[in-house]
């Protein structure tokens, strides 16, 4: 490469590429200040095109091998994620057909593994959702058995009979109708035509056959007090909660009592829940045995201790942790029962 030393003076400063005597040339001034001159290189532009041929080449390869690498990487990337797509669509065709056991395997982190982790989440919550449905329906059955069982024993109907017979002695023929009505009532109630779930109007009409039936049997020894919302009236609930209580506010709390005793029973509603409140003035419970109706215990030969737990079951079966049922008391004082349901049964499809 042949270079030059020119006074700055005289030569002007040559970038780019110059024509000589039908030749080309690439030329680069340098200006050297100290000494007042100039440095040009000048090289022959055919020298940097002779190998042009063999970078186009070399460029082309590199190119073509670049191709093939992301090509292969892109297909193993694109056969990963339609492989876990394909294991999330046949899962959802799976459960289609009602298998709801099935589970996707997480291998990663990314939007398909967090797909895959709310699918197992989600049939994890069926399944249970399912399961508790399923135990709810054979629960209310069961208890709907039980309740007959409990209310057709030698006790009751003995003492329901001798009523009726008192009075078939005193020849009056309206109150033993009414006896014989309240009683084919309160029974058909009861069933309310294998419907678990009934009005809070049904509720109360199956409560107020019960007290008159006991109205019947104890006198004017007690008075029921009905405070109930009328806005609340048509709200669905589970059947059989508040005649059990008042069946044990009765028989346990104001029976032992020398003077008229009062049940208070209060509906109350807000926008999602349901607020039930039985209340007496009886002679209330020690608080051991307050405690262990508490923690759903049973009560040795207690039929109060497992009518307890036995609607406590049912409220926690259906309604879960929204379901809540809670007893205060003092002895000499009385008791209150306190429960808390959602307005809503539809989910279950009881």
């Amino acid at each position: 490469m042949p270079r030059l030393v020119a006074n700055k003076k005289n030569v002007d400063v040559i970038d780019g590429v110059l024509e000589f005597e039908n030749q080309r040339f690439i030329a680069s001034t340098v200006p050297i200040s100290r000494i007042g001159c100039s440095l040009v290189g000048i090289s022959p532009l055919t020298t940097f095109m002779a190998d042009n041929g063999d970078y186009r080449t070399m460029i082309l390869v590199v190119i073509a091998i670049s191709l093939i690498l992301f090509g292969t990487i892109i297909h193993l990337v694109a056969n990963r994620l339609t492989k876990r797509l394909k294991i999330l669509v046949k899962a959802l065709k799976s459960m289609r057909n009602d298998n709801i056991n099935v589970k996707i395997p997480v291998v990663s982190h990314d939007e398909i593994g967090e797909l895959a982790v709310s699918f197992n989440l989600m049939t994890d919550r069926i399944y249970e959702l399912i399961e508790r449905v399923y135990k709810a329906q054979i629960m209310e059955k069961e208890y709907e058995l039980k309740a007959l069982e409990a209310h057709i024993n030698p006790h009751f109907l003995y003492n329901s009979l001798s009523t009726i017979s008192w009075m078939a002695r005193k020849i009056n023929a309206e109150n033993i109708d009414n006896m014989a009505f309240l009683l084919s009532k309160f029974y058909r109630l009861v069933l309310s035509k294998g419907n678990s779930v009934i009005t809070v109007q049904g509720e109360i009409n199956h409560l107020k056959a019960y007290v008159e039936i006991e109205r019947t049997r104890f006198g004017d020894s007690f008075q029921v007090i009905y405070d109930v919302d009328p806005e609340s009236l048509d709200c669905k609930m589970i059947k059989i909660i508040l005649q059990p209580i008042v069946e044990n506010s009765i028989k346990h709390g104001l029976a032992a009592k020398d003077y008229r005793g009062t049940i208070i029973v209060r509906v109350k509603q807000d926008r999602e829940y349901l607020y039930l409140t039985v209340i007496d003035d009886g002679i209330g419970m020690d608080s051991q045995v307050l405690e262990s109706l508490n923690r759903g215990e049973d009560l040795f030969n207690s039929e109060s201790g497992y009518g307890i737990r036995n609607i406590r079951e049912r409220i926690k079966a259906v309604y879960g942790e929204k379901g809540q049922i809670n007893i205060f008391s003092r002895p000499g004082v009385g008791c209150t029962v306190n429960i808390t349901i959602p307005k809503t049964a539809k989910f279950l499809n009881l």
